[in-house]
């Protein structure tokens, strides 16, 4: 009975996965998370509706404000969204990144996805991770999408961390 039940939790985990992003006549090639030392965050997927443009490639990013206190850990967030399309009758490998930093504490998440003729591709996620500061004060934290390939796109957006006693 535990075996059974494990494995419905496991193939309900990999389910999950596997409808993080949608579209059509596609491959995800290969994805890698890369985090500074010490920073403790990770990437949810978010279900947005799709929709297909005009252009082959459109990277969005959005940046939260937050606040804390020193030498407590803060939560830092982004937001991401890509959407590619390939009109063509070949194949057109695309590779994008999500980044989520403040200051020297980072995370940079990559995938690369494989985009059949007349295939579509969409993806939305939410970064997230935890800083520490030391001292009261502002500090920057940076958000970033970029998708290069057949076709580049890019957007940044900022926000701040407010660190008071």
């Amino acid at each position: 009975m535990k075996v059974k039940t494990m494995s419905a939790i496991i193939l309900s985990a990999f389910s999950l996965t596997a409808n993080a992003f949608q579209g059509e006549n596609f491959k995800v090639v290969s994805e890698k998370l890369t985090q500074s030392p010490g920073f403790n965050g990770g990437i949810i997927s978010q279900d947005r509706p799709s929709s297909r443009r005009i252009l082959s490639a459109e990277a969005l990013a959005w940046a939260h404000d937050s606040s804390g206190r020193p030498l407590e850990y803060v939560k830092i967030q982004g937001d991401h969204n890509v959407s590619l399309y390939n009109s063509t009758n070949k194949t057109a490998r695309y590779t994008y990144t999500y980044v989520l930093s403040c200051e020297r504490a980072y995370q940079n998440f990559e995938r690369t996805v494989d985009l059949y003729p007349h295939g579509n591709f969409t993806d939305s996620s939410h970064s997230y991770g935890t800083v520490q500061k030391e001292r009261e004060g502002t500090f920057g934290v940076n958000v970033n999408t970029r998708v290069t390939g057949a076709s580049d796109a890019y957007h940044e957006a900022h926000a701040v961390l407010r660190i008071r006693k």
